[in-house]
């Protein structure tokens, strides 16, 4: 389980890296399971709710780019966001009153993998406080060279970023590094075999470059709230709210913390059709990994 030391770097750094926390049977499970959405997703020609696809995809040739709220529509995902060893960890990090937010599987194939540019998740759901993190499972073995995440130690601590493209005013989901330039000096990688867990802080900044490798690396990403974190742009749907719940219990009563809270918007108006992290980033006039303007 999470230790008193991983405990402290994530109070000090906004992130921790942990092993152990699952057996290798139930890290088999999950890529077994994962697998079987890949293929079924690989025959698509247009990306779905679900399913987003990498520019390059096509039937003969899949890449699947992001599989998105798998605990919503996936029974193993459901039961999965429930781990006994998740639960422990997110008491011993944001408290004992828990839920689940969103949840996705970031799939970077070998070699056409997207980058994903700097950017704070407090800025695309912003909350009465800040006891909020995001758990990555490795389901693969992550290395320096197949797009690790990034995170910089002590930014949870530090400002908020600014997410809009100065010149349109649209949120575009990353810093426009030319507005709001990132000083990345000290970000560390987010490394280990298969089945290490990271956890980072809803403000801690972090990065992940292109897959620069054959082999594929992919990544379970699930956000939980404390239970008196209320999202600040509403929630649409109250009995699927209190579903969300994964331990303790719920409250109509919000905690409110004094902090800097953005919201994202306005939107591009493309984005508001299909919102795509990846695309909508594409926004920004200057970014770490430069890519072409158009989006696809």
């Amino acid at each position: 389980m999470l230790t008193d030391r991983h405990v402290a770097e994530y109070q000090t750094k906004g992130f921790a890296v942990a092993e152990g926390l699952f057996t290798e049977q139930e890290i088999g499970e999950l890529r077994r399971v994962t697998d079987e959405l890949i293929v079924e997703a690989s025959a698509l020609t247009s990306p779905t709710p679900t399913f987003e696809l990498e520019p390059s995809h096509a039937p003969e040739q899949p890449a699947v780019r992001r599989i998105e709220m798998p605990h919503r529509h996936f029974d193993f995902f459901r039961e999965f966001v429930r781990h006994p060893a998740l639960i422990d960890s997110l008491q011993k990090l944001i408290g004992p009153d828990v839920r689940v937010h969103n949840s996705k599987i970031n799939l970077k194939p070998g070699r056409i993998g997207s980058p994903v540019e700097w950017h704070q998740d407090w800025c695309f759901y912003p909350h009465t406080n800040d006891a909020f993190l995001t758990v990555g499972v490795f389901l693969d073995d992550i290395t320096s060279v197949n797009g690790p995440l990034l995170c910089l130690p002590g930014s949870h601590q530090g400002k908020i970023y600014d997410h809009h493209n100065p010149d349109t005013g649209y949120f575009c989901s990353a810093v426009d590094l030319d507005a709001d330039p990132v000083n990345a000096t000290g970000a560390e990688e987010c490394v280990g075999p298969a089945g290490t867990v990271s956890f980072h802080h809803v403000r801690t900044m972090h990065a992940s470059g292109p897959n620069m490798s054959a082999q594929a690396r992919r990544l379970l990403l699930i956000g939980y709230a404390a239970a008196d974190a209320w999202p600040l742009l509403g929630v649409r749907n109250w009995d699927q709210y209190e579903a969300d719940m994964v331990c303790g219990r719920s409250t109509r009563n919000p905690r409110m913390v004094a902090l800097p809270c953005p919201v994202p918007f306005p939107m591009p108006p493309e984005a508001q059709e299909r919102f795509s992290l990846f695309d909508n980033q594409k926004r920004a006039r200057r970014l770490l990994y430069d890519r072409p303007a158009e989006v696809n």
